[in-house]
């Protein structure tokens, strides 16, 4: 079990997974959004190498189009 923070909140998980597979978990489409992993933005073309462990501190940011 693993425990982070998500959008400020705290969440558990079952086991550790990639950020790719965090959004695919909340349905979230990854090209429409940014994410920030302990204080540092992750490139897009890490999110499917790039581990969530415990303790980790995320930050998802949706972009909003508007005029």
């Amino acid at each position: 079990m693993i425990e982070i923070q998500l959008n400020g909140e705290k969440t558990e998980f079952s086991n550790n997974f990639t950020i790719e597979e965090l959004l695919a978990k909340l349905i979230i489409d990854k090209n429409k959004v940014a994410v920030e992993l302990n204080g540092a933005v992750i490139p897009r073309q890490k999110y499917s190498i790039t581990k969530i462990v415990n303790k980790d501190v995320i930050e998802v940011v949706t972009f909003i189009g508007g005029g």
